[in-house]
């Protein structure tokens, strides 16, 4: 298996993206593209990610490969790259390593690393499917100025959806908080087929989600009464980070 991601800009934000998703991360290669799926181990959160094919180039890959690797080892390595630098990776079964290889495109320079990776990769985690009622788009800047609110408040926030208005409102020792979104009032985008609609989740479920988003991308959020909220990012149009969070019941 070999592929290229011709800018370094590009595999650094990759890298970026897995290190904050776990420790150590499978990934799948197909000609489709890349993807990486991780269930916490209190089953609490599903993080997807996808990356498209047109972030590569000279992609080669007989079906699919699949992998486990340490995302320090791949950070190490995105640390060193400089802006004139493409990224050529290079799987090595028979010896479990991923090869990258730093080649500046200027100067021709090589610079390689050899990171273990694990072959034994547990059956993949699916994504979850849910018809939801309430969908909503927003500023990331904006949902993350609530979510800093919350954190302050209670370790539980009740996010529901009634007569064109999404309310959070959570409750602690001797405070409260409550704060709305409508349409243009910030959200850009509002859907919902059922009303009320009502869940309760985790703040400190919620606020991690934002660590992959830059002030002004958007973030679209889909919940439902009782079940997994989803919270969808993309990325520079060239793919997708999805978190599903389990509801507090």
């Amino acid at each position: 298996m070999r592929f290229t991601i011709p800018k370094s800009t590009d595999f650094k934000k990759v890298v970026q993206v897995l290190t904050k998703i776990s420790d150590e991360v499978p990934l799948k290669v197909t000609h489709e593209g890349l993807t990486c799926r991780v269930l916490s181990e209190d089953k609490t959160t599903l993080t997807s990610l996808y990356l498209s094919a047109s972030m590569f180039e000279d992609v080669e890959v007989e079906g699919e490969e699949v992998f486990k690797v340490r995302t320090k080892d791949l950070a190490n390595v995105a640390k060193r790259a400089s802006r004139n630098d493409i990224a050529e990776f290079e799987l090595d079964r028979a010896n479990r390593i991923l090869t990258v290889r730093l080649r500046d495109k200027k100067t021709g320079v090589i610079r390689q690393f050899d990171i273990p990776v694990s072959l034994e990769v547990e059956g993949e985690v699916g994504e979850i499917n849910l018809n939801y009622p309430v969908t909503f788009e927003v500023l990331a800047s904006d949902f993350k100025e609530v979510l800093s609110d919350l954190k302050i408040v209670g370790d539980e926030v009740e996010i529901s959806y009634s007569q064109g208005k999404i309310r959070f409102r959570s409750e602690g020792v001797g405070r409260g908080y409550e704060a709305f979104m409508e349409q243009d009032r910030p959200l850009i985008y509002l859907s919902a087929n059922e009303e009320p609609v009502s869940s309760v989740y985790a703040v400190d479920l919620l606020a991690p989600t934002m660590k992959v988003a830059s002030a002004s991308s958007v973030v679209r959020v889909s919940f439902g009464e009782n079940i997994p909220i989803q919270l969808k990012f993309d990325i520079k149009g060239q793919g997708t980070i999805t978190y599903w969070l389990a509801p507090r019941t």
